[in-house]
Protein backbone atom coordinates (compact mmCIF):
# COMPACT_ATOMS: atom_id res chain seq x y z
CA UNK A 1 0.00 0.00 0.00
CA UNK A 2 2.67 2.45 0.50
CA UNK A 3 3.84 2.01 -3.24
CA UNK A 4 0.21 2.73 -4.04
CA UNK A 5 -0.06 5.94 -1.82
CA UNK A 6 3.09 7.26 -2.54
CA UNK A 7 1.76 7.49 -6.39
CA UNK A 8 -0.84 10.04 -5.61
CA UNK A 9 -0.26 13.74 -5.12
CA UNK A 10 -1.79 15.30 -2.19
CA UNK A 11 -4.72 17.30 -2.57
CA UNK A 12 -4.11 21.01 -2.94
CA UNK A 13 -7.98 22.50 -3.05
CA UNK A 14 -11.51 21.11 -4.37
CA UNK A 15 -13.57 23.03 -6.59
CA UNK A 16 -16.96 21.08 -5.78
CA UNK A 17 -20.33 21.95 -8.45
CA UNK A 18 -23.18 22.84 -6.46
CA UNK A 19 -26.45 20.86 -8.42
CA UNK A 20 -26.55 17.37 -8.18
CA UNK A 21 -23.07 16.95 -6.86
CA UNK A 22 -23.45 19.18 -3.27
CA UNK A 23 -27.78 19.51 -3.24
CA UNK A 24 -30.04 17.32 -4.73
CA UNK A 25 -31.27 19.78 -6.98
CA UNK A 26 -32.31 18.01 -10.31
CA UNK A 27 -34.89 16.27 -8.62
CA UNK A 28 -36.47 19.60 -7.44
CA UNK A 29 -35.61 20.83 -11.29
CA UNK A 30 -37.67 17.55 -12.41
CA UNK A 31 -40.46 18.08 -9.71
CA UNK A 32 -41.26 21.84 -11.08
CA UNK A 33 -40.82 21.23 -15.02
CA UNK A 34 -43.52 18.28 -14.56
CA UNK A 35 -45.71 20.61 -12.32
CA UNK A 36 -45.75 23.00 -15.59
CA UNK A 37 -46.24 20.56 -17.67
CA UNK A 38 -49.11 18.51 -15.75
CA UNK A 39 -51.18 21.61 -16.71
CA UNK A 40 -50.78 20.93 -20.03
CA UNK A 41 -51.73 16.94 -19.57
CA UNK A 42 -47.94 16.62 -20.70
CA UNK A 43 -45.15 14.06 -18.88
CA UNK A 44 -41.80 15.11 -18.38
CA UNK A 45 -39.86 12.26 -19.82
CA UNK A 46 -35.68 11.70 -18.57
CA UNK A 47 -34.77 11.21 -22.64
CA UNK A 48 -35.97 14.59 -23.24
CA UNK A 49 -34.73 15.69 -19.60
CA UNK A 50 -30.75 14.98 -21.05
CA UNK A 51 -30.98 16.66 -23.54
CA UNK A 52 -31.78 19.91 -21.66
CA UNK A 53 -28.60 19.32 -19.14
CA UNK A 54 -26.23 22.02 -19.97
CA UNK A 55 -28.42 24.52 -21.34
CA UNK A 56 -29.14 27.77 -20.80
CA UNK A 57 -32.46 29.04 -19.41
CA UNK A 58 -33.62 30.65 -22.38
CA UNK A 59 -32.53 27.48 -24.44
CA UNK A 60 -34.02 25.34 -22.27
CA UNK A 61 -37.87 27.24 -21.80
CA UNK A 62 -37.62 27.31 -25.70
CA UNK A 63 -37.03 23.46 -26.16
CA UNK A 64 -39.51 22.60 -24.19
CA UNK A 65 -42.45 24.81 -25.65
CA UNK A 66 -41.15 23.21 -28.76
CA UNK A 67 -41.61 19.75 -27.91
CA UNK A 68 -44.17 19.71 -26.32
CA UNK A 69 -45.79 22.37 -27.88
CA UNK A 70 -46.94 24.73 -25.22
CA UNK A 71 -48.94 27.96 -25.86
CA UNK A 72 -46.27 29.45 -23.53
CA UNK A 73 -43.55 32.11 -24.57
CA UNK A 74 -39.94 31.42 -23.20
CA UNK A 75 -40.69 34.13 -20.90
CA UNK A 76 -43.77 33.04 -19.62
CA UNK A 77 -41.79 29.54 -19.03
CA UNK A 78 -39.31 31.19 -16.90
CA UNK A 79 -41.89 32.91 -14.72
CA UNK A 80 -43.17 29.91 -14.48
CA UNK A 81 -40.63 28.23 -13.56
CA UNK A 82 -38.62 30.65 -11.53
CA UNK A 83 -42.40 30.90 -9.29
CA UNK A 84 -41.80 26.95 -8.93
CA UNK A 85 -37.87 26.96 -7.76
CA UNK A 86 -38.46 30.16 -5.57
CA UNK A 87 -40.64 27.71 -3.67
CA UNK A 88 -38.75 24.46 -3.82
CA UNK A 89 -35.37 25.26 -3.75
CA UNK A 90 -34.98 25.91 0.15
CA UNK A 91 -36.36 22.66 0.47
CA UNK A 92 -33.33 21.19 -2.00
CA UNK A 93 -31.68 18.16 0.82
CA UNK A 94 -27.46 17.71 0.30
CA UNK A 95 -26.49 14.19 -1.22
CA UNK A 96 -25.34 11.44 1.01
CA UNK A 97 -22.38 11.78 2.41
CA UNK A 98 -21.76 15.32 1.52
CA UNK A 99 -21.88 16.60 4.60
CA UNK A 100 -18.99 14.68 6.36
CA UNK A 101 -16.66 15.18 3.57
CA UNK A 102 -17.00 18.99 3.09
CA UNK A 103 -16.51 18.35 7.47
CA UNK A 104 -13.47 16.31 6.91
CA UNK A 105 -12.02 18.33 4.31
CA UNK A 106 -12.50 21.48 6.48
CA UNK A 107 -11.01 20.04 9.39
CA UNK A 108 -7.79 18.89 7.64
CA UNK A 109 -7.85 22.46 6.22
CA UNK A 110 -7.65 21.51 2.49
CA UNK A 111 -9.30 24.56 0.46
CA UNK A 112 -12.66 24.03 -0.75
CA UNK A 113 -14.66 26.41 -3.16
CA UNK A 114 -18.08 25.76 -4.29
CA UNK A 115 -19.34 26.50 -8.42
CA UNK A 116 -22.77 26.88 -9.52
CA UNK A 117 -24.15 28.44 -12.79
CA UNK A 118 -27.09 29.16 -11.13
CA UNK A 119 -28.24 32.77 -10.55
CA UNK A 120 -26.92 34.55 -7.32
CA UNK A 121 -30.53 34.33 -6.05
CA UNK A 122 -31.14 30.66 -6.90
CA UNK A 123 -28.20 29.82 -5.08
CA UNK A 124 -29.31 31.79 -1.73
CA UNK A 125 -32.09 29.53 -1.91
CA UNK A 126 -30.30 26.59 -3.21
CA UNK A 127 -27.70 26.96 0.61
CA UNK A 128 -30.43 29.09 2.73
CA UNK A 129 -31.07 26.26 5.16
CA UNK A 130 -27.61 24.69 4.96
CA UNK A 131 -25.58 27.53 6.15
CA UNK A 132 -23.09 25.41 8.32
CA UNK A 133 -21.97 23.83 5.11
CA UNK A 134 -21.59 26.17 3.18
CA UNK A 135 -20.11 28.14 6.03
CA UNK A 136 -17.66 25.79 5.69
CA UNK A 137 -16.69 27.02 1.75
Amino acid sequence: MGDTMSRFRHVKCILFDMDGLLSDTENLYTQGTQQILSQYNQAYSWEFKTKLMGKRTDEVARMIIEHYQLPLTPEEWITKSRDIYNELFPTVKSLPGVTKLVHHLAKHKIPISVASSSSSSAFQLKSENHSGLFSLF
